[in-house]
């Protein structure tokens, strides 16, 4: 710190910011002795010639009367003189006091001013910045619990004047929100106006509205809603006793409907089973409507009932159950006529069992008739248990098997009194092995194959004259061998061995396609890499050529 003496003299030269300095000195002590009246003093001196940090501390001296009497409007008015040059500290200091209403009228529109000219000043305030983010996080807080329109456009104001951030946005569903509840107040007050198509619980719900935390800001909205309750109350009684009359035609008539019963169950359940005696003849009406139902059920299974010699022993039987329903337990005579029903079933059940055997035995005399066995394996399974239904059920079945095997072995056979080629033969081999159980299949199958040898055997002649190709030569000794000692299959298959052989070595030392003969040298070749070698695909036969 300066010597005292030196600030002094500069002090009383004029010099602004000595004078604040000796200021400084004499409110801390420092160097001098403490005297926060001779500080006010210079403090005074320089906030005077406009330095705005004196200007800053001498208000504060005068906001909590530090060295001077306590006067906050006179501390309003040197932070507002400091604010005005920038001094940021100031700026956030005349905030706080329109804020809390020091030595001021409380302003938020000033007081967010001066908190946001401290925050973006290029020596921004760092207490300001803090408590401007403080406010804006409050204020939007504040929104989800205001409810009345009153509270959403003092939200609005004050999130439109702190420009912090999204506030804008914020402030315009506020205001939004508030326009909202006009809207829905205006909507309501129309409905209230003209109830003439509005129900009791429409008028019960409107009285509600009214009583919403939006609404109370309203200060008829209260009147409004005890006025729909009484309105509520006379609508209800009015309505109930709609109802009561509905109810009295409904059991006077001679057949009334269940669906009527149940209309008046929903009707008196709305108003409550509270309400007068709504829960009583609601039960009546539902009793009322199960009795019907009943009654409908019961006359619907009299009318089958009554037509029973058209019925099958299953419809029969289902009458039966529908008769032991819990829904008609107890009903009249339902016990007895389910047991009646039964009876007839079985009846009915014997007799069609009765056929269905007759059909049996007449379809036993026929030697092809594949098709009424499959269908008498159906009418039988119908039965169940019933008596041995299962087990003839399962000699239709087999008697079917059996004649299909028949059937088709008689096919094979008469394939093969036509066939002429080696693949017919071929063909029908493979189909009596696959029947090789069936009496006789076996030895069709060798038949088969001993017929396709002198067709084989020509073929492979002629085959083995015409070819040139090393592999069609060795298939036709392989051929030849399976025929076995039929001529001299054995000595062609070796002769066709060794000319394969020959022709291999002839074609190889020729740089020839092993196989075909091709020119290796020609366009009849493709070079190919495979397996780590050089190798080359014949185009003529497809044979491959390291």
């Amino acid at each position: 710190m300066p010597e005292i003496s030196r600030l002094k003299i500069s002090a009383n030269m004029g010099y602004e910011r000595d004078q604040y300095i000796l200021g400084k000195c004499y409110m801390h002590g420092d160097g001098v002795e403490k005297d926060p009246g001779e500080a006010v003093y210079w403090y005074t001196k320089a906030a005077e010639r406009g330095f705005a940090i004196a200007q800053n501390d001498l208000a504060y001296c005068y906001m909590h009367g530090d060295g001077v009497e306590k006067d906050t409007v006179m501390a309003v008015q040197w932070y507002t003189r400091a604010a005005e040059q920038g001094f940021a500290r100031a700026q956030n200091n005349l905030g706080q006091c329109y804020e809390y209403g020091m030595g001021v009228k409380p302003d938020f529109v000033q007081a967010y001013k001066w908190y946001n000219k401290a925050a973006s000043n290029r020596d921004a305030d760092f207490d300001a910045i803090r408590h401007l983010k403080f406010i804006y996080n409050d204020l939007a807080s504040q929104i989800d619990s205001a409810h009345s329109e009153d509270a959403l456009r003092v939200l609005a104001l004050h999130l439109h004047s702190l420009n912090y951030e999204n506030s804008q946005q914020l402030a315009h569903e506020c205001e939004q929100k508030a326009n909202a509840i006009i809207t829905r107040y205006n909507h309501l007050l129309s409905k209230k106006n003209d109830m003439t198509n509005l129900s009791w619980k429409d008028i019960e719900q409107l009285a509600i509205e009214f009583r919403v935390p939006s609404m109370q800001a309203y200060k008829d909205s209260i009147a409004l809603a005890e006025e729909c309750d009484k309105l509520t109350e006379k609508a209800k009684a009015d309505a109930y006793e709609q109802i009561i009359q509905t109810k009295a035609q409904t059991d006077n008539k001679p057949e009334p409907d269940a669906s009527e019963y149940h209309s008046l169950v929903i009707q008196f359940q709305e108003f409550g089973l509270n309400y007068k005696d709504a829960g009583r003849l609601a039960n009546e009406c539902e009793h009322k409507a199960h009795v019907q139902e009943q009654k409908v059920m019961y006359n619907g299974l009299l009318v089958r009932k009554s037509n029973a010699s058209s019925l099958s022993w299953r419809e029969l039987e289902q009458l039966a159950a529908d008769f032991r329903v819990p829904f008609l337990h107890g009903y009249t005579n339902s016990a007895e006529l389910a047991k009646e029903c039964k009876q007839l079933a079985e009846v009915a059940k014997a007799e069609a069992f009765e056929q269905v055997l007759q059909a049996k035995a007449q379809t036993g005399s026929k030697s092809e008739a594949i098709v009424e066995y499959r269908r008498l394996i159906n009418r039988f399974l119908e039965f169940g248990s019933y008596k041995d239904a299962e087990a003839l059920a399962r000699e239709c079945a087999s008697t079917a098997y059996a004649q299909e095997q028949k059937s088709y072995y008689d096919s094979l056979v008469s394939r093969m009194a036509i066939a002429v080629t080696e693949e017919d033969f071929d063909a029908l081999e493979e189909a009596f092995c696959a029947m090789k159980n069936y009496p006789g299949a076996v030895e069709k199958a060798e038949e088969c194959v001993q017929k396709a040898k002198p067709i084989k055997y020509v073929n492979l002649i002629s085959k083995r004259h015409k070819t040139t190709r090393v592999t069609e030569l060795k298939e036709c000794s392989e051929r030849f061998h399976k025929l076995g000692n039929y001529l001299d299959s054995v000595m062609q298959a070796e002769e066709c061995e060794k000319e394969a052989s020959r022709r291999q070595a002839e074609y190889v030392s020729q740089r020839r396609c092993w196989n075909c003969g091709d020119e290796i040298g020609g366009g009849s070749f493709v070079k190919k890499l495979l397996g780590g070698l050089l190798t080359k695909k014949c185009k003529n036969c497809g044979e491959t050529q390291q």
